[in-house]
């Protein structure tokens, strides 16, 4: 039972921990590095501006995601915030990257827009949207 329990703690790892995550420093501790979503990625050289363009107004976000580590990564999806002048989120959106990967040192650029911005944007914050299990059906 302790073998079969064992292994359970070191396969299942990253739900784990994401469920309890006082475990993840004893992980670590162990040599058992519990990965997040966009670990080892960074979105860089991000830039919004407003366009008028077939007659909307539109907020236009671009810039690249760069592959910091040694290993092809998967790109995960991109949630980018428009927040106003009080610092809250005025609307929210999904970025996607035009690829699925990115080689190691590589980057990967993306553009992304929506129309009519809600309000009065000054500034934007990305994130990589970490999966959720998938829920029943």
């Amino acid at each position: 039972m302790v073998v079969v329990f064992a292994v359970w703690f070191i396969l299942d790892r990253q739900e784990i921990a994401r469920q309890m995550g006082f475990l993840e420093p004893f992980y670590d501790t162990i040599g058992l590095h519990i990965f997040h979503t966009g670990e080892g990625l960074t979105i860089g050289s991000v830039r919004s501006e407003l366009v008028y363009e077939d007659g909307i107004m539109k907020l236009v976000v671009d810039g690249k995601v760069v592959n910091t580590t040694k290993k092809v990564q998967l790109i995960p999806s991109i949630r980018a915030s428009a927040l106003g002048s009080d610092g809250k989120v005025m609307q929210d959106w999904q970025i996607d990257a035009p690829a699925a990967t990115v080689k190691p040192g590589g980057e990967v650029p993306f553009r992304s827009s929506i129309n009519a911005p809600k309000g009065t944007v000054v500034d934007i914050n990305l994130n990589y949207i970490e999966k959720m299990p998938d829920a029943p059906e």
